[in-house]
């Protein structure tokens, strides 16, 4: 009975062993997944990011787009 109870307590171990090495590669799947979606978000290109612009250019154009475009000023207060 003796050697009967030891290798069911080696098999157990064994299982166990297994579960918590496939628990630690779904723990790491998950990482990798997140830090791919992280990096994906921050490095995709966007399509609405404009060109960046040289600071001679700023010095002698500081505005974009056409000089009689329309414009909207809004202006907030909170005077409470």
């Amino acid at each position: 009975m003796a050697k009967h109870n030891s290798n069911r307590h080696a098999r157990n171990q064994r299982r166990q062993t297994g579960l918590a090495r496939q628990r630690w590669l779904w723990i790491g799947a998950a990482l990798l997944g997140v830090v791919a979606v992280v990096a994906a978000v921050n490095f995709w290109p966007r399509a609405g990011a404009s060109a960046q612009l040289s600071a001679a250019r700023l010095v002698s154009d500081p505005s974009l787009g056409p000089p009689t475009a329309p414009i909207t000023l809004v202006e907030y207060g909170d005077f409470g």
